[in-house]
């Protein structure tokens, strides 16, 4: 059984490791985004060509790769963790100097990560292609304006700032989803407002015309 100073120490691993992998996440998304060909999109949907827009995006599973690396930092550290304590519970019960570490390059342990970094770059990489292959097709089905699809991805550059943001790049499926309602109610909202001063100014006429 752990001690409560192993316990601790994992504790705070998993917590550093679950931030360090977060900011991996993070600056994957910010490097896709980066590399994204704006243009690109907004021509392959003007064409209505959904795949086209997808591999302009160049979402590839070795974006990703730096999660993988973190995620594998903190298995390795947290093996080390482990074995310590087992070294001390060894000495204290049988009085024995007893010296445990943990080989990362173990043929098993190397076998797990690289199959555990293979699987979660995959998934991770591909959640994404279908998160915005969803937003593409959702795009193209409404008739929406190319552009204005393209930005809803990769995000706006705002005032005073060079980086885009706001995009659904990073999101999960139902984020997105979530985030699409967002933005059609929002847009809804501003519609049904134009409606009512412009009925308030116009008699009915305003009201009929968004009906």
């Amino acid at each position: 059984m752990a001690s409560r100073r192993e316990r601790r120490a994992l504790k705070a691993l998993l917590e550093s490791g679950n931030d360090k992998t977060r900011e991996a996440f993070l600056e994957a998304v910010a490097d896709i985004v980066d590399g994204s060909d704006v243009q690109r999109i907004i021509r392959a949907l003007e064409r209505n060509d959904l795949d086209g827009a997808l591999r302009a995006l160049n979402i590839q599973d070795e974006a990703f790769q730096i999660v993988a690396e973190r995620v594998a930092e903190t298995y390795v550290s947290g093996g080390r963790i482990t074995a310590q304590g087992l070294s001390a519970v060894r000495l204290s019960q049988t009085g024995l100097k007893a010296i445990i570490r943990f080989d990362a390059r173990n043929l098993e342990a190397e076998r797990w990560l690289a199959d555990m970094s293979s699987r979660l770059v995959t998934r991770i990489a591909e959640g994404q292609r279908q998160t915005v292959r969803e937003t593409l097709r959702r795009g193209l089905e409404a008739g929406d304006n190319p552009r204005r699809t393209a930005l809803d991805i990769v995000g706006r550059v705002q005032r005073g700032s060079n980086r885009r943001s706001g995009g659904i790049l990073g999101l999960t499926k139902p984020q997105e989803q979530a985030l699409s309602r967002a933005r059609e109610n929002l847009r809804l909202g501003k519609q049904a407002s134009s409606g009512l001063i412009c009925a308030g100014r116009n008699g009915i006429r305003g009201l009929t015309e968004l009906s």
